[in-house]
């Protein structure tokens, strides 16, 4: 048992090794040289820190997102529920085997496009539909799974 043990561990140090060089590594930079003026080597110990909590529109974007969580999840656990529960039970139990490895090639091929390439159709129906840089409009965006990019706008 223990022998299989240590072959799952060595299976997984690769997924380990990408996850410290892809995220950690890079984030215990960032912390590291936030800790300095700008792009300088004048160490500014806690300073940026007590400028950034202090900012008015740092609180701002936080509530801001704290709000946009608040909705949002509960949103796309809803929506994922109503939608996938009765697909899934009609792929399972009414269609062809056909027809269910179609849907299965279409959903993988959906899933395979890149978010970017639904960016630009996004922003022209909210446009259109006026919720751009609206709360509506980003819960649309993201109950549907992709971030909607764009300009900040002032009206």
């Amino acid at each position: 048992m223990k022998r299989r043990n240590i072959r799952h561990g060595l299976l997984a140090l690769p997924a380990l090794a990408a996850l410290g060089a892809g995220y950690l590594v890079p984030l215990g930079i960032a912390f590291y040289k936030s800790f300095f003026a700008g792009m300088s080597t004048n160490f500014a110990g806690l300073k940026n820190y007590t400028d950034l909590f202090g900012n008015y529109a740092f609180g701002l974007a936080v509530r801001n997102l704290l709000r946009l969580w608040c909705i949002a999840v509960p949103l796309n656990l809803a929506l994922g529920v109503l939608l996938a529960v009765p697909a899934g039970y009609v792929l399972a139990r009414g269609v062809s085997r056909r027809t269910r490895r179609i849907c299965l090639a279409l959903c993988g091929l959906l899933m395979l496009l890149p978010q970017q390439a639904l960016m630009l159709p996004q922003y022209l129906i909210l446009q259109q539909l006026g919720l751009l840089d609206t709360l509506a409009g980003l819960l649309l965006v993201t109950a549907f799974g992709a971030i909607c990019g764009g300009k900040n706008r002032r009206r």
